[in-house]
């Protein structure tokens, strides 16, 4: 949490929805870290809008396809006799 905190993420919102907790655990942990929440820096909040790559996926609309592919070749050899619809269902609760 307090990583989140000093790295910008000053709304407790955010956080508390990011860890799947609520809003007085959040700020429960922050103090517990020395942080007062009431305390936030002053000046702008920035955004670093770096792509993402995590196992392969960058969530870019451009490549969504491909990558989709590449994960549903890598499990589909690791299970020979599952279909694409359990792969969309099970692995990843995707409708159809």
């Amino acid at each position: 949490m307090a990583a989140a905190w000093q790295a910008g993420e000053t709304w407790i919102s955010v956080l508390a929805e990011a860890a799947c907790i609520s809003r007085p655990t959040v700020y429960a942990a922050l103090r517990s870290q020395g942080i007062e929440p009431g305390h936030r820096p002053a000046g702008p909040s920035t955004f670093d809008a770096r792509p993402l790559d995590i196992e392969g996926f960058t969530g870019r609309d451009e490549t969504a396809e491909a990558e989709f592919d590449r994960a549903l070749a890598h499990w589909r050899a690791s299970r020979p006799r599952a279909t694409a619809t359990e792969f969309c269902d099970r692995e990843h609760g995707w409708s159809h």
